[in-house]
């Protein structure tokens, strides 16, 4: 599985369908067979030679080997590439050959009219990046003459006398309808990812996209989808997205979450997102399907939020700061979010008592139900690491409405939990109203995670440790492996692995939450074994 952690980028490429010289049968004579192999090698020889003078498709594919973004007219680029796939009707490849880490610029290529976006794909197309980068640096001066970057931010104001350097470019649009296929091919700097009309579909495997910075235009999603358009995210790492300054992110100038989907269905697997914009958080969906399975959360400023529809939340890690009502999972207008076998984190570090009447501050976090939208807990873990921030409703604390404050015009929603759930307490909050909000009389209590204190402030230590569980959580399911097993939601295959590589089920039993305790040293062996070959074979970071 996946890790917290700086990713390995070693990953598993499918070796490319070879030819077969095997005789058919019809081929008796050895001489005949020799003869017939002869021909076959000087065919392939031509035709290959034909198509490194004429830039045409090998048996590879489209073949992109510049470092530029190019042009249409411009062979080799990936630009170039693009425009040869969209005038083929039907299924294309795309091979780019050049060593891991090799950035194509996107800095001069020219953008379709009115938009960022470098192409439009208008049939379908499977891209092998074998792990070559987008790469931009968008840039401007400000009126004092400081130089702002992807790395150096701020808010580029053009009525401001800021001069614009280098705009920031965005990826390419799908067409609708459309099925296109991205194998590790990385972005860095560029401004969103891809845009999928109605209808399409995105499969991205093993894709980074980092430092995201819209100047010059409007903050994107790395992904956003449209109606009936599908995306299916898989070992997907979301690295500074529409970010603003770090460490202490905070005005943020993009209402942009990392992925987007309105009337579409997201599938992330596999994945970790960290440092996304507490503006619409690491999730925004509207009337959507949401999946996210066996990923993480971590750094980020905001969480997963459904304006109806759905979200499944499963085998899951996600550990949340930031003072927007956006920094935490959310269900409003009769969307329903279940939580399974995950574990949800509040890191207070950066936490302020933002709270008032604009509803935006941090009283209800991490969990926020509002106009009929409904958070239903199974065999998951809730925690939050509090100052005192006095009484309610500014006090943290669970809550369904709006943030705790009156509203007549926004009606509550509910919170469900099973007894496998842990909630933790708040200074506002005794168990007992935990128990009511939550309809569990079984709610489990007590210490379930490490922490470290560091003078009258309780912090969780870093991940993977802090999430790795203690007490009642442990081995809390029974029969984990038959009636009590987990499924994947998108195809209900069992889930047999945490986010960090463990197996999930032990003799039977699993753990609340979304990371497995580690055995003791020395204890079954077998296990341990095996689940170092798993870590190995599919850990991502």
């Amino acid at each position: 599985m996946i890790s917290a952690q700086l990713r390995n980028r070693n990953r598993l490429i499918s070796p490319m369908p070879m030819k077969s010289n095997t005789p058919s049968n019809e081929l008796k004579h050895p001489s005949e067979w020799t003869m017939t192999c002869t021909r076959n090698r000087a065919a392939l020889i031509l035709s290959l030679l034909l198509a490194a003078f004429a830039g045409e498709q090998s048996e590879a594919g489209i073949i992109v080997n510049q470092t530029h973004w190019g042009d249409a007219s411009t062979t080799g680029t990936l630009a170039w590439a693009i425009a040869q796939a969209n005038a083929t009707s039907g299924s294309s490849t795309i091979d780019i050959q050049l060593a891991r880490g090799t950035q194509i610029s996107v800095k001069n290529g020219a953008t379709l009219p009115f938009t960022s976006y470098l192409t439009e794909i208008s049939e379908d197309l499977t891209i092998n990046g074998n792990g070559a980068v987008l790469f931009g640096n968008p840039a401007f001066v400000s009126s004092g003459g400081i130089v702002f970057d992807k790395f150096n931010l701020s808010e580029f104001g053009a009525g401001v006398n800021d001069i614009l350097v280098e705009e920031a470019k965005s990826f390419a649009q799908i067409k609708e309808g459309v099925s296109v296929t991205i194998n590790d091919l990385d972005a860095d700097g560029i401004n969103g990812y891809v845009d999928l009309a109605e209808d399409s579909t995105v499969n991205m495997n093993d894709v980074s996209v980092s430092n995201t910075v819209p100047y010059g235009h409007g903050s994107r999603a790395v992904v956003n989808a449209k109606a009936g358009a599908t995306a299916n995210l898989t070992r997907i790492t979301l690295d500074r997205i529409n970010m603003f300054e770090e460490p202490f992110p905070g005005a943020e100038f993009a209402w942009v979450g990392a992925i987007g989907a309105q009337n579409a269905t997201i599938n992330v697997v596999d994945s970790v997102l960290r440092g996304a914009s507490s503006s619409a958080g690491a999730i925004s969906a509207i009337n959507s399907t949401v999946n996210f399975v066996s990923s993480i959360v971590e750094g980020t400023m905001g969480g997963i939020s459904s304006l109806g529809g759905s979200a499944n939340i499963v085998n899951s890690l996600m550990r949340l700061s930031g003072d927007s009502s956006l920094a935490r999972i959310q269900s409003l207008e009769n969307a329903i979010t279940t939580i399974r076998a995950s574990t949800i984190q509040v890191d207070h570090l950066f936490l302020n008592n933002n709270t008032g009447p604009n509803g935006y501050g941090t009283t209800g976090a991490p969990l926020r139900a509002f106009d009929g939208g409904s958070i239903n807990l199974h065999e998951s873990a809730v925690s939050v690491r509090n100052f005192d921030y006095g009484p309610a409703p500014n006090g943290l604390a669970y809550y369904v409405g709006s943030d705790g404050l009156p509203n007549p015009n926004i009606s509550d929603g509910s919170f469900s939990a099973d007894a496998a759930t842990y909630i933790s307490p708040t200074p506002t909050q005794s168990l007992q109203d935990l128990q009511t909000l939550f309809g569990q009389s079984n709610l489990l209590t007590g210490p379930v995670f490490p922490t470290l204190s560091i003078e009258d402030i309780e912090l969780y230590l870093p991940l993977p440790q802090g999430a790795r569980p203690m007490g009642s959580l442990i081995d809390a399911i029974t029969d984990a492996d038959g009636s009590n097993q987990l499924l994947n939601p998108i195809d209900g295959t069992p889930i047999l692995w945490d986010v960090y590589g463990n197996r999930r089920t032990i003799n039977g039993f699993r753990d609340s939450g979304a990371v497995q305790h580690v055995p003791e040293p020395g204890s079954l062996v077998i296990w341990s074994l095996a689940g170092l070959v798993a870590v190995r074979r599919r850990r991502r970071s």
